[in-house]
This record gives C-alpha cells, structure tokens and sequence, in this order.
C-alpha cells in the first residue's frame, strides 16, 4: 500500500496518509456542495 498525500486546496482539506505509521492527518476545511452526500460516502 502507497502512502497518499492531497494537497488542500481553497475548497477542500488536505489529506496526509502514511501507511507505515498508520497515521491520517486532515489539515484545513472542506466545503463541499452537498455535505450530506459528500459525507455519505
């Protein structure tokens, strides 16, 4: 398994994953247009 990394951008959070450590970082905020479905997922 690969580590994933998303930069955050104006309208969403980035995502820091290292599959090593077991480790998630979400940094900054998320505003998506439908929450519930975005969450939903």
């Amino acid at each position: 398994m690969n580590n994933l990394v998303l930069a955050k951008t104006q309208n969403t959070f980035g995502i820091n994953f290292d599959c090593s450590s077991g480790v998630l970082e979400l940094t900054g905020s998320s505003y998506p247009e439908n929450t519930t479905e975005f969450l939903s997922r």
